[in-house]
């Protein structure tokens, strides 16, 4: 072969090894944006100070596509938004920008960038508009159907089932899809609808990563007033939870599925069984979620309406072992069971 040849050929080789690798790069900066946990980035932000933010702004002058600056100030406004209308205005901009150019990442489905319908009234339905012109623009995208029907899961439950429905049916035999529906419909209060959910997404997942399912289902099946059915499903994750004890979830499993099994006990007339699980519920470590958003109150409350002050007053000081942050609520609660009053547990009910 020409030597000229040889030449020009080597150089068109180079020149198409480096747009293969550049598009390699771009390739895998686009799929780190779409599976980074952006949580930690967002709790950094709530931290911030104002002059902190003006700068992080000013990097997205620069550089828009940059996640982790806007990430942040998704965490600072989310502070600041209550007390500030500009701070409002400011989180709306950014959650925007995220659903119109980011939909498909894991940014666009955390509780960071969700929109009230009635606060961000404006925002909310420019959102709406948004999500809807993804999904039609990427057909069949399960990401951003995903994304989609989280953002909508509280405020528009017709449209969120919808999306999962279709999601589902482009890939059945995920069982993500069907706890998402399980969630849903327990948004809803429709129990059984639930459950059946729940319990499809089981068959479909391994023993070794059905923790939260099992969770959810004895929680559920209670709710519906199927309690030999939530009795079986708490027996088993605590089951679960005892062949796995270094398990992230552990602490989690093992709250969850006392109070579940303490709140059977309790209706089946079993007051001593409903006071030691109780206690056990109380006596975990903590864990990211027992430790941010608190200890579930179900079974407090239901002992509470039985007269058990004592026991709920120990399992409180047995949480605040954990909950450092809910210092101020136990505080409260405990004055209120001291005297005589039903404390008001909010979302602890539900946690």
């Amino acid at each position: 072969m020409n030597p000229l040849h040889l030449k020009n050929l080597a150089k068109i080789l180079s020149l198409a090894w480096l747009i293969l690798s550049i598009s390699g790069i771009a390739q895998a900066a686009i799929e780190e944006r779409e599976t980074t946990d952006w949580t930690s980035f967002e709790q950094e932000g709530e931290g911030l100070s104002e002059t902190d933010a003006r700068k992080l702004e000013e990097q997205l002058q620069v550089d828009p596509e940059n996640l982790a600056p806007r990430a942040k100030l998704l965490g600072y406004y989310f502070l600041k938004m209550a007390d500030s209308v500009q701070a409002r205005e400011a989180r709306q901009a950014h959650c925007l920008w995220i659903i119109e150019n980011r939909p498909e990442s894991n940014i666009a489905s955390d509780a960071y960038i969700e929109l009230d319908p009635q606060r961000d009234r404006g925002a909310y339905s420019r959102a709406k508009k948004l999500w809807l012109q993804n999904i039609q623009a990427r057909n069949g995208n399960l990401k951003i159907l995903r994304n989609a029907a989280k953002f909508f899961l509280r405020n528009d439950s017709a449209l969120a089932e919808d999306l999962l429905k279709k999601a589902q049916a482009l890939e059945p035999d995920n069982p993500d899809w069907n706890e998402k529906l399980g969630e849903l419909y327990n948004l809803d209060d429709k129990f059984e609808k639930s459950l059946a959910q729940y319990e499809e997404a089981l068959k479909k997942t391994d023993r070794s990563s059905q923790w939260t399912l099992l969770e959810d289902a004895s929680a559920v099946a209670f709710e519906a007033g199927m309690t030999e059915t939530a009795q079986v499903y708490a027996t088993e994750l605590l089951k679960l939870a005892a062949n796995e004890p270094r398990n992230w979830d552990y602490e989690n499993a093992f709250h969850h599925g006392n109070i579940i099994l303490g709140r059977v006990a309790l209706k089946s007339g079993n007051m001593d069984e409903a006071r030691e699980r109780l206690l056990k519920a109380g006596r975990v470590r903590g864990s990211p979620q027992l430790s941010s958003f608190g200890p579930n109150m179900s079974l407090a409350k239901d002992l509470l309406e039985k007269g058990e002050k004592e026991t709920v007053l120990k399992y409180f000081a047995l949480c605040g072992v954990f909950w450092k942050s809910g210092k101020a609520d136990l505080e409260t609660w405990t004055a209120d069971v001291n005297d005589d009053k039903m404390p008001r547990f909010g979302a602890n009910l539900h946690y």
